[in-house]
């Protein structure tokens, strides 16, 4: 009679017990869940600490060795063109004038990497805003280059008219480099470069695609990394790609990579309309 009587007492005492014990088991598994994501979160934001404080003593070292290499590099600039000048007024040995244009070459080298090392995200060196046209620019980039490289590079616009406030010679340096990366990308003579300006709601996106070699996986993470690079002693500082991120963080935007062995890679940059204040115009016809 007793265990008769209690016997609904224990069966809802179960039940209880097992819907608590589902619900703490639940409790405790997103614990962990928000936990792991915040561990992860965390190695994130130390290792774009890290990262950041690369790049301070970087810009900390290129500003010494701006200051030092300055007064050098100009005399020995002013010397060369000096000789230049005399060797088209008088005539010269062949050897000698094209030894005199490659120490001028590598003295504006010089000063393009000590720009390059300065280049910290948001400081930008103190070069003032401009207001340009952003086909105009393009256009202007992308001849430059096909003129030099010998390449195709098509330019897909769907921007036309609209005009942009930001450094200039940060966008003109930090696209170019893009391009220029595609290129050393791809085969000899390969008409395969494509790029495309776009725009959405709140978004300026520049997107550079090749079908070049392409990376594999550990070649893509760690492409951004500062002073990574894949290129031959000479051809590059392992810069461009990071500070195309930095850059691309400091007016609200992104950069991200995608790339597959043998398939290309492609590059995309985005820039928050709010940071650059774009202007649509009328072109000219």
């Amino acid at each position: 009679m007793i265990t008769r009587h209690f016997a609904p007492y224990h069966y809802l005492t179960l039940m209880v017990f097992s819907v608590a014990t589902v619900l703490v088991g639940l409790i405790v598994i997103r614990a962990r869940k928000a936990l792991k994501m915040q561990q992860q979160i965390i190695g994130r934001l130390e290792e774009e600490r890290r990262q950041n404080e690369k790049l301070t003593l970087l810009a900390a070292f290129a500003a010494g060795a701006a200051h030092e290499l300055s007064t050098p590099l100009s005399t020995i600039a002013i010397a060369s063109e000096e000789m230049l000048h005399h060797f088209k007024k008088h005539g010269g040995d062949q050897d000698i004038v094209e030894d005199t244009r490659l120490i001028r070459e590598q003295i504006n080298r010089c000063k393009e990497i000590l720009f390059q090392m300065s280049a910290e995200a948001g400081e930008h060196l103190g070069e003032p805003d401009t207001t340009f046209n952003l086909s105009g620019m393009i256009t202007e980039i992308v001849t430059s280059l096909n003129l030099e490289h010998a390449c195709d590079i098509q330019f897909v616009n769907s921007v036309c008219g609209l005009s942009i406030t930001m450094p200039l010679r940060i966008f003109r340096r930090t696209l170019r480099s893009l391009l220029k990366n595609a290129i050393d990308a791809s085969p000899p003579a390969a008409n395969s470069i494509v790029l495309t300006c776009r725009q959405d709601d709140g978004y300026l996106y520049f997107e550079v695609c090749d079908k070049g070699a392409g990376m594999d996986k550990e070649a893509l993470q760690r492409a951004t990394e500062p002073f990574y690079t894949s290129k031959e002693p000479g051809k590059g500082m392992g810069l461009g790609l990071y500070l195309a991120k930095m850059i691309a963080r400091s007016f609200y935007g992104d950069f991200h990579l995608r790339s597959s062995l043998e398939e290309g890679t492609t590059a995309l940059l985005s820039f928050a309309k709010i940071k650059v204040d774009p202007i649509t115009m009328k072109e000219s016809p």
